[in-house]
């Protein structure tokens, strides 16, 4: 953008020139020419002379030597002004190159860092979701370990219950008979046992009790 602003400038500034210069040449070319309609006028020539009676070759010398060596000067200057917008145009040029390459180089150093930046940030989330598998992965091996040590234990417990030995109940009955005869009264008891079964299951044992009912008969 810098440089687009100096040439525009440069070639605004050849063009306000161009016009100056002849601007500047029409104006000294009407002064000599005026000039010399004054001499003429001054000397009373008439105005049917020829250029061949009248010395004008020596006026037209001077005036063309004159105006060659204000022309002169003027693009000598023009030239100077020109040389020095062009070196003016370089410096520009270097200095956009130079804040150019600097920019790059600036750019490339930020970019670099943050490289750096992103991939040590990833190497350490990387090393903790490492850190987290492992130790979810622990803690599901100590929870198979524990499910499976209590899946053993209730298959043992299991199997030790059904091969214990079947509860049978017994049941005993006694009877006891007492008879008792005299001389003048006979007199007949007919006794009646009752038997009471109990009944106590713990586990696999089997608790059987008998009880036996005795009658005494008194005789006169």
């Amino acid at each position: 953008m810098a440089s687009f602003k100096i040439l525009l400038v440069f070639f605004l500034f050849i063009i306000q020139l161009k016009n100056n210069y002849s601007r500047y040449v029409s104006h000294e070319s009407q002064e000599v020419s005026d000039k010399l309609h004054e001499d003429i006028s001054e000397k009373k020539l008439p105005e049917t002379l020829s250029l061949s009676e009248y010395d004008m070759k020596q006026n037209d010398f001077i005036v063309s030597h004159a105006l060659t060596q204000k022309q002169r000067r003027i693009r000598q200057r023009l030239l100077r002004e020109i040389q020095t917008l062009r070196r003016r145009l370089r410096e520009a040029r270097r200095e956009r190159r130079r804040r150019l390459m600097h920019f790059r180089r600036e750019w490339r150093a930020r970019f670099a860092n943050m490289r750096r930046f992103q991939q040590a940030r990833l190497a350490a989330l990387k090393l903790r979701l490492q850190n987290r598998i492992k130790d979810l992965i622990d803690q599901y091996e100590r929870a198979l370990r524990r499910a499976r040590s209590r899946t053993t234990v209730a298959a043992s417990a299991t199997t030790t219950t059904t091969a214990t030995t079947t509860t049978t109940a017994t049941t005993t009955t006694t009877t006891t008979t007492t008879t008792t005869t005299t001389t003048t009264t006979t007199t007949t008891t007919t006794t009646t046992t009752t038997t009471t079964t109990t009944t106590t299951t713990t586990t696999t044992t089997t608790s059987t009790t008998t009880s036996t009912t005795t009658t005494t008969a008194n005789g006169k």
